[in-house]
């Protein structure tokens, strides 16, 4: 579930259950948005679900008795510009997603053959290649993350 300001992940256990990640701000200043600190309690957490996942209020309702909330830090960086001269990254280097999303070799691949496309194009000029590729793939970037 991937909402505006925060995203539950589902992951399967050995056991046949299922585990639920809930990712959104510790904190906000807005008070339209939620936070984990604006979710202090069951009946906070419950509201929240049936508001913006109702699907996932049921099975926090059956997995109460077994909840156990940990909050932990995950810090995603914004990186930019990738290019500057003859030097770019690429990768994980340039756009680190969450090691869950399995997204970090193929976005690489993807720069990867987006650097090789300009290249060709710009008869291996690395300067004009970098920043091409940067102008097509940091949108892509921003939006898988």
């Amino acid at each position: 579930w991937l909402l505006k300001g925060f995203k539950a992940l589902g992951f399967p256990n050995p056991d046949r259950s299922s585990s639920i990640n809930l990712f959104m701000q510790k904190s906000t200043l807005k008070p339209d948005e939620p936070s984990f600190e604006s979710l202090s309690n069951d009946k906070d957490f419950l509201e929240f679900f049936k508001k913006c996942m109702p699907d996932l209020a049921t099975a926090y309702l059956i997995s109460k008795k077994d909840t156990n909330r940990k909050l932990g830090y995950l810090i995603e960086t914004d990186i930019y510009p990738w290019a500057i001269g003859s030097t770019c990254l690429i990768g994980d280097s340039a756009h680190a997603y969450q090691p869950f999303y399995g997204l970090g070799y193929n976005t690489t691949l993807e720069d990867i053959m987006c650097l090789e496309h300009f290249l060709d194009k710009y008869n291996n000029d690395f300067a004009k290649s970098f920043s091409s590729m940067q102008q097509i793939s940091y949108p892509n970037a921003k939006a898988a993350g």
